[in-house]
């Protein structure tokens, strides 16, 4: 996550993004649990953010110095921050505006660097701090982890760029918030986060009924009943 980010460049973000959360004068709690998040696995101290103190023209100006596909990478994970908590305020919005126009990116090409994030066939840094709590969640519904599940989420810590000792129990205890987020995403994208969650499930070579409950359940909240079949076949390697 932010894997080419200097310590700098990654403090720098990080204060960019508690303020622009702040820019409406509240930020809400699912914000703050996504920002506290990403400083826990990046290993930056929270402690004296302040939003009354942070210099956004100072700020702006070190973000332009950056090179240009790490101002996408903010772009978007600021932009998918800005939806989760459900809404995506105004002032928001005129606070990514300027972060894009640093690289001299308009308004349309802005447009479209957001919804090819959202649509794509990959995970951005926020997609993956979605997944996991979702992992989580389904390893956890019928009370039982094995040993083959916690070698998945140790190949997905590693893939995902997560230290070792990350946890994510406040977006798995809060469910809603990673359940509304998903609502953004494209079928592409919630196949994707279906299969790392089918793929954590087998690992153990057992499917237990509440793991099929689970997996029901949350298909019919986005619609993939119908696909969900052959995406359980793709994820044991049955072919189509």
């Amino acid at each position: 996550m932010f894997e080419e980010f200097t310590d700098r460049e990654i403090r720098d973000t990080l204060e960019l993004m508690y303020a622009i959360s702040y820019s409406d004068n509240e930020i809400s709690e699912e914000e703050i649990a996504v920002l506290v998040n990403v400083a826990s696995i990046l290993n930056v101290s929270t402690d004296d953010w302040n939003p009354n103190t942070i210099d956004l023209d100072f700020l702006l100006k070190r973000i332009g110095e950056m090179e240009y596909n790490k101002v996408v990478k903010i772009i978007i994970f600021i932009a998918q921050l800005s939806m989760f908590d459900g809404t995506f305020s105004e002032n928001e919005l005129d606070l990514i505006l300027p972060i894009a126009a640093v690289r001299d990116i308009s308004n349309n090409q802005l447009i479209k660097i957001v919804e090819n994030a959202l649509n794509g066939d990959e995970l951005t840094d926020f997609d993956k701090i979605i997944s996991f709590a979702l992992v989580l969640k389904a390893m956890y519904v019928d009370g039982m982890v094995s040993s083959e599940e916690m070698e998945y989420l140790k190949d997905i810590k590693i893939r995902y760029g997560l230290p070792d000792d990350y946890s994510d129990s406040r977006l798995v205890e809060n469910f809603e918030w990673v359940l509304r987020m998903m609502k953004t995403y494209s079928t592409k994208k919630l196949e994707i986060l279906f299969e790392e969650v089918i793929r954590v499930l087998i690992a153990d070579n057992e499917f237990h009924d509440e793991e099929v409950s689970f997996l029901v359940y949350i298909s019919s909240i986005f619609n993939l009943e119908e696909k969900l079949e052959n995406i359980l076949k793709k994820c044991m390697g049955v072919q189509l």
